[in-house]
């Protein structure tokens, strides 16, 4: 097979055509990023709005502060590249998640390295995580070798980081961002002058409020499910018990439990006894068809939601055990008690498993991660509701 060489493509962008089609490539780019993150889209949007009110306080030329916005925007494309179990993952990141995450900056700066386009712009996506002390990445270059788009870049996107709400943390107010900020540049991570710059051009200004719904609804929907996916058990239909207590860590309170919530679990009797007779690969079948027939019976139908704690009950899984949601909705807790019962009684009938189930009632204010704790401490053999 012949190789072909591919001719580079080149950008003038003191031509006005070639200016504006760069411009329309970024949005795309920019567009496809919200497709897979909605966090990072934002986050981009903001730090290029900073970075551009930072450059306009040094008096640059109009062409690097434009280079500037441009590399503000598009700082963050690598994580196109990044898995979606690293990219979305709504807790704190363990060292290997780190160092697929780190990643990024080069896999971004390839995009444009091999092509004519403003380096600056390719400068500023490889170093945005660069730090003058040499302990940033991905190359760990320090002081001088950091280019002045780069510090500037760095210091917009650490302040967005802190004072914007995550999955894993809550928000900082601008008082405390500009203090882990000044803390940085006295140990010599960040420049002292951008700082104050940036402290500058927050004062009376938010990067906060540049603020985009979803765009589509397809991106919206791409967006709830891959957030539920991320707590699926792995091989298996259902969800995690943490799916519940990402909405503690969230801050969220779900308008389908305005009157409150219950939940219930679903324990086997003798698992040790079965694992023994039939062996743990065969005992752990069992349990998920159990877990199948409980889905069926609570919501009519197989299907997993994907749309959070809004509308259906939601069965989860923790070890052997199942932990179904339910919001207080006049009539269909009584209903989800006697379905529970009547799949105990065919599983035991049916798939020679006996089993036992507890529930509670919570106030909506009540936080989750309180309530699973309290009904996995009762005793697993009560049958009994118990009253919150």
């Amino acid at each position: 097979m012949s190789s072909q060489t591919k001719k580079s493509i080149s950008f003038d962008l003191s031509r006005p055509d070639l200016h504006q089609l760069f411009d329309e490539l970024i949005d795309i780019m920019l567009r496809l990023l919200a497709y897979r993150d909605h966090y990072t889209y934002l986050h981009s949007l903001r730090v290029a709005e900073m970075s551009k009110r930072i450059d306009e306080q040094l008096g640059l030329l109009e062409s690097e502060i434009l280079s500037l916005e441009h590399g503000g925007l598009l700082h963050d494309i690598g994580k196109l590249t990044i898995p979606d179990d690293v990219l979305l993952k709504p807790g704190r990141f363990t060292r290997n998640d780190r160092l697929v995450m780190n990643i990024h900056p080069g896999a971004g700066a390839r995009f444009f390295a091999a092509r004519e386009i403003d380096e600056r712009i390719t400068d500023i996506m490889l170093s945005h995580h660069e730090r003058l002390d040499g302990s940033g990445y991905p190359h760990g270059i320090s002081g001088g070798e950091i280019s002045l788009y780069a510090r500037i870049v760095a210091v917009a996107d650490v302040y967005e980081a802190l004072v914007a709400e995550r999955p894993y943390k809550k928000a900082h107010d601008r008082a405390e961002a500009l203090d882990i900020l000044r803390r940085e540049t006295r140990v010599g991570r960040l420049d002292h002058d951008i700082v104050e710059l940036l402290a500058a051009a927050t004062g009376a200004w938010s990067p906060l409020s540049i603020s985009e719904s979803y765009f589509s609804d397809h991106v919206e929907t791409l967006e709830r499910f891959r957030k539920a996916s991320y707590f699926k058990e792995p091989l298996s239909r259902f969800y995690n018990y943490r799916y519940l207590l990402n909405f503690d860590r969230l801050q969220q309170k779900c308008p389908c439990h305005e009157n409150g919530y219950s939940l219930i679990v679903v324990s086997f009797n003798s698992l040790k006894k079965l694992n023994s007779e039939i062996g743990y690969v065969k005992t752990d079948e069992i349990i998920e068809e159990e877990g199948l027939e409980l889905l069926a019976g609570i919501n009519g139908n197989l299907q997993l939601e994907i749309n959070t704690l809004e509308a259906n009950n939601i069965i989860l899984k923790k070890g052997a055990d199942f932990l179904i949601y339910c919001p207080c909705v006049k009539g269909r807790f009584a209903k989800l008690l006697r379905e529970v019962k009547q799949s105990l009684a065919r599983s035991a009938d049916g798939l020679g498993m006996a089993g036992s189930f507890r529930h509670r009632s919570f106030d909506r204010e009540y936080p989750l991660s309180k309530a699973v704790d309290q009904l996995f401490s009762a005793s697993p053999g009560s049958a009994a509701q118990l009253n919150a």
